[in-house]
């Protein structure tokens, strides 16, 4: 059996989902009540071993089908009215859920209720979680984070775990202020070892084992920097050594 469904913008040909699971090759058969095997497959219709056809969209059981939504807005609140329901083999429940946005408090409401808040809404970096369907703060180990190296002990690890000189080699010149070492971590390991002079600039910035930055991490790096407001011109060179 080949799916060779080819999604596209065009609208549903149901607003009901048809319940599959496709590792079983089955179909849930609204008419029977059962699940049956898939005899066919092609584009977006599927035959049943009953010989009832049915069209998508299709979901798994027990899932969460989102398929209308309204966006408008009034003064500084952005309201989304989403219509979705409940799928599954033993009911379907139709929800119509009202998101606001205050831009002002920094909240985001679920019908009528906050669920999330940051002091920057628009730094906060969040995702849906599956059991609740409600946003939630990423971690701070799903995400790149920056912080700065604030005593001996903590640049020791960052020179141990990033194989780099810091740990014995930028001891004083943290300690007197010629230097400020901050270092980013992303799923619970250092990435990015940066070196911040007095003047609010950047003397270099590398990977593990003084590597250039690429890819996720130098995306990481430029982002952080234009936050600060941070110069970084020619950080990527020859690498320095303590002032």
């Amino acid at each position: 059996m080949k799916n060779s469904y080819v999604p596209s913008d065009e609208p549903a040909l149901s607003a009901f989902p048809t319940i599959v699971n496709m590792k079983n090759r089955q179909v849930f058969c609204r008419l029977h009540k059962q699940w049956e095997n898939i005899l066919a497959f092609k584009k977006n219709i599927l035959k049943s071993e009953c010989g009832k056809l049915y069209s998508g969209p299709f979901t798994t059981d027990n899932t969460i089908f989102n398929y209308n939504f309204d966006i408008s807005k009034k003064g500084k609140n952005w309201f989304i009215k989403v219509d979705s329901q409940t799928v599954s083999t033993t009911k379907r429940r139709l929800l119509e859920n009202v998101y606001e946005v205050n831009t002002d408090r920094k909240r985001l409401f679920k019908n009528g209720t906050a669920v999330f808040e940051s002091a920057d809404m628009a730094g906060a970096l969040c995702k849906e979680n599956p059991a609740t369907h409600e946003l939630e703060k990423v971690p701070d180990e799903e995400r790149w984070c920056f912080y700065v190296a604030r005593d001996s002990f903590t640049l020791k690890k960052i020179g141990s775990e990033m194989h780099n000189c810091v740990g014995w080699g930028y001891k004083n010149a943290v300690f007197e202020r010629r230097s400020t070492i901050v270092y980013a971590k992303f799923m619970n390991k250092c990435k990015i070892c940066i070196e911040v002079s007095p003047q609010f600039t950047i003397r270099q910035a590398l990977g593990p084992a003084n590597s250039q930055l690429k890819g996720e991490a130098l995306d990481a790096f430029s982002e952080w920097c234009d936050k600060k407001n941070i110069v970084r011109t020619n950080v990527f060179g020859r690498i320095h050594i303590a002032p």
